[in-house]
């Protein structure tokens, strides 16, 4: 499957609420039994604030007795805590919470992987995914009672796009579609009507784009770096390939 070409655009009624990227790698023990100190210093002063976070694991095999194990995610983040990095002995993970454009993304992005492998020996990455949560609310845009389907795909609206069922008697809609996709990667988009802790009571419509590439051998910052950035590309076409030109308008684009 390959989403149509799109012109690349910034939107300033921006829909991103939340955009996470995770780089997945084979265990590494040091990291299971010391502080990540050196990757803490090796990411400098722009995150100054850290927290350790700790958690239980739960290994079933055949009739044995679950094995219990403990372990501990470090999670770093910028003075403002928009931004956090996230390290445990299996991945390393970038979220944020207020997205703008890409470059500032790849910028932490590229922090976070230098830090990594200057500090840890990181034979490859088995999975890079990025995956983006696009909340579309219609009172933000100024148009609350626009109905869904003059603003999203009708094939993504499922009984909502039908014009004889009253958008209030909808309560609650869930789809979720795995594509296989581009360059050997893969997606699941999953699209729900409903309430968004960011909207509170109103009813919207998200956009939960999953994008990833598994079973790989990825190696290096730049090799790693240059798949996060198709899949960039690939979930931007795939967005814009969910709205209709009313919404895309209303969204506001303009050029980066």
């Amino acid at each position: 499957m390959n989403f149509p070409d799109a012109k690349r655009v910034v939107y300033q009624q921006n829909p991103s609420a939340e955009v996470i990227c995770q780089l997945r790698f084979p265990p590494i023990l040091a990291l299971a039994d010391r502080l990540p100190a050196e990757f803490q210093s090796r990411l400098g002063s722009e995150y100054p604030f850290s927290e350790v976070q700790d958690g239980l694991k739960i290994h079933v095999s055949g009739n044995d007795a679950p094995i219990q194990s403990r372990f501990s995610n470090f999670v770093f983040l910028t003075e403002d805590r928009s931004v956090r990095i996230t390290l445990t002995s299996e991945y390393i993970a970038l979220s944020t919470d207020s997205y703008e454009r890409w470059e500032s993304f790849d910028a932490h992005l590229n922090a976070a992987l230098a830090a990594l492998l200057s500090s840890y020996s990181v034979p490859f990455f088995s999975r890079i995914g990025l995956r983006y949560l696009d909340v579309i609310s219609r009172a933000k845009l100024g148009i609350p009672d626009a109905r869904w389907s003059d603003l999203i795909r009708a094939s993504a609206l499922g009984l909502l796009a039908e014009d004889d069922i009253p958008i209030a008697d909808v309560l609650e809609l869930n789809a979720a579609t795995v594509l296989s996709l581009e360059d050997d990667a893969k997606g699941i988009f999953r699209t729900t009507l409903g309430k968004h802790e960011k909207t509170g009571d109103e009813t919207v419509f998200v956009i939960d784009s999953d994008l990833f590439c598994d079973e790989v051998r990825i190696k290096g910052n730049d090799d790693a770096i240059a798949v996060c950035r198709r899949l960039n590309k690939i979930s931007g076409r795939a967005f814009r390939w969910f709205l209709e030109d009313e919404l895309h308008r209303r969204l506001d684009p303009k050029s980066p």
